[in-house]
């Protein structure tokens, strides 16, 4: 039965029988955020260890494997190269009509100023919210998406207006990108890095 272990020491770790939870480079999958373990026991539960975007175990094996040793310069270096680019969808969609052009735009910046709006965002960002940033960007090929996460939760303090606003991007990426992950599912666990330390 997989479960969740917690040491004295505060950290949960995450078993089945008496297997332990490992990440791809061998580390114990683990963190000192109940939240964050919950939610890691039930994607695991839900999809096994598959890399899905709406899992949280990807994040917590990116964190762990891969932005812990780098840090958050190397982290940051690494993403501007990877996502910093002309052919984000968020910025070459062109939706038909002038109403969907402008909405469109008005959560999803200018092409001509955004790609220098989100490097200088990600410089300001730690090491849990280049995780969310990261993984957004890799779940709906898009940083800009990531990006327009970070000002709804930096602009709505309401909490009905928040949940709206993140509903209509969501409806928007959806739309447009045609995934086939649960939008919400990534989303929340965008917030849940976002504002806490929870991957440590």
């Amino acid at each position: 039965m997989k479960e969740i272990r917690q040491s004295d020491d505060g950290v949960y770790t995450f078993w089945n029988d008496d297997k332990q939870l490992l990440t791809p480079r061998g580390l114990a999958c683990s963190t000192k955020s109940r939240k964050l373990a919950d939610r890691i026991l039930s994607d695991w539960i839900r999809h096994g260890e598959s890399f899905s975007g709406a899992s949280a175990l990807p994040w917590q094996f990116t964190y762990q494997d891969n932005f812990l040793p780098l840090g958050e310069e190397g982290v940051r270096n690494a993403m501007i190269e990877s996502f910093i680019t002309p052919n984000d969808w968020t910025l070459c969609c062109n939706p038909p009509s002038p109403k969907a052009y402008m909405h469109f735009r008005a959560w999803f910046g200018s092409p001509d100023s955004r790609l220098d709006e989100l490097q200088r965002w990600l410089g300001g960002l730690n090491l849990n919210q280049l995780t969310a940033a990261c993984c957004v960007g890799n779940a709906f090929e898009s940083l800009n998406v990531a990006y327009v996460l970070s000002l709804i939760h930096q602009q709505f303090k309401e909490e009905e207006k928040k949940i709206a606003a993140v509903k209509e991007v969501g409806q928007i990426v959806r739309k447009f990108l045609g995934v086939g992950i649960s939008v919400k599912r990534v989303f929340s666990l965008f917030e849940m890095y976002w504002e806490g330390n929870v991957a440590e």
